[in-house]
């Protein structure tokens, strides 16, 4: 059985699932009651610097998603369709800048 199929709760996960959350939540998919939003906003949060949030999204559609087994409940479907907004996000603008997702912060916001 591949590697992200029997991760255990409380253990690190990969770089694109670093808690474990889409794990957890797509292991029993029916069973999740969200609120979606919520769950990406967490996950996006953990997502170490080096990985693209939409290269983390492809990643966990094609394994965590694509391995779910049973009918996902209706937040769990949200969160597919969030996971595939940020997926299809940076495809979008791949290519427009680059470097690093952090823009701005304090000296694009003191006025000189």
């Amino acid at each position: 059985m591949t590697d992200f199929l029997t991760r255990k709760r409380g253990e690190p996960g990969p770089d694109f699932d670093p808690v474990n959350l889409m794990h957890q939540i797509f292991e029993d998919a029916n069973a999740f009651v969200g609120p979606a939003q919520d769950v990406l906003l967490s996950w996006l949060m953990k997502l170490p610097q080096s990985i693209e949030p939409a290269s983390a999204a492809r990643t966990v559609l094609d394994t965590t998603v694509a391995h779910c087994t049973g009918a996902p409940s209706d937040e769990a479907q949200k969160l597919i369709g969030l996971l595939q907004q940020v997926s299809k996000h940076g495809a979008i603008n791949a290519g427009q800048g680059g470097g690093s997702r952090r823009r701005g912060g304090r000296a694009a916001r003191v006025i000189q």
